[in-house]
Formats: C-alpha cells, sequence, structure tokens
C-alpha cells in the first residue's frame, strides 16, 4: 500500500477551471463545499480511480443537485456535473463503468427536468440538449 501511494503521490492536484462554477454555487454552503472540495481533488488527481469516485460522484450530484437549481449559474453547474460523467465514459472502456456514469447521468437529468418549472424549463433546454 505504501508503494502505492508513492507512486501516485503528486505534489500539487490542479482543479480543472471549469469545476470552479460547482465552487462558487456551493459557496455559502460549508458542509457541502467542503465535501465538493475533497471530491474534486479526486477528480482532477491525475491517478484517478473512477470505480472508487464514480459512485461518490453521483451521490453528492443527487443530494445536492437541488441547491444548483437555485442558483443563476445553476445550468452551467448541472451542465459540468454532466460532463463529467461523460468524462467517465471518454477515459474508461471498462462497461460496468459505462453503465455507471449512464446511470448517473439518466439519474441527474431526470432530476433536474423533474424539479424545475415550466418557465425555468424553457431558459434551460439550451444547457440541457448541450449535454
Amino acid at each position: 500500500m505504501r508503494a502505492n501511494l508513492r507512486a501516485t503521490a503528486v505534489d500539487r492536484v490542479v482543479i480543472d477551471p471549469s469545476h470552479q462554477v460547482l465552487l462558487e454555487v456551493a459557496a455559502p454552503y460549508a458542509g457541502i463545499r467542503k465535501s465538493l472540495e475533497k471530491l474534486l481533488q479526486e477528480l482532477n488527481h491525475p491517478f484517478r480511480n473512477w470505480k472508487l469516485i464514480l459512485p461518490e460522484f453521483r451521490g453528492f450530484v443527487l443530494k445536492n443537485a437541488g441547491r444548483y437549481l437555485g442558483h443563476p449559474r445553476g445550468a452551467d453547474a448541472i451542465s459540468t456535473f454532466a460532463r463529467i460523467f461523460i468524462q467517465v465514459l471518454e477515459e474508461t472502456d471498462k462497461e460496468e463503468l459505462h453503465l455507471a456514469a449512464l446511470e448517473g447521468l439518466t439519474a441527474l437529468l431526470e432530476k433536474t427536468v423533474s424539479q424545475l418549472k415550466p418557465a425555468q424549463l424553457e431558459a434551460w433546454w439550451p444547457n440541457l440538449l448541450a449535454i
């Protein structure tokens, strides 16, 4: 285990600038932000393990989607979450991870559409269709 930790250690993990919108929306919620920061460290680590990260990511997204939906940058944040699920599809060839990523993406889209009011839905269409 120590050898593995040494082999995967990095001096610093750089958070993808496109993920900053997630932190911006979570800023008023200390607990959510702390969980998100930890998750983003894992998501942006060069030796990430999708098998471990994906269930945690899915849980975070579905638990906190409502907070993101009500924010002025909510559509951008939801699109960012969706792109992370798609990233799993692009980075791995493991069927079990593809299925988990597609299920997570589907659950996110279903939750988003079901929680938006009809007036909001029209404004969100461009973001939803871009996914």
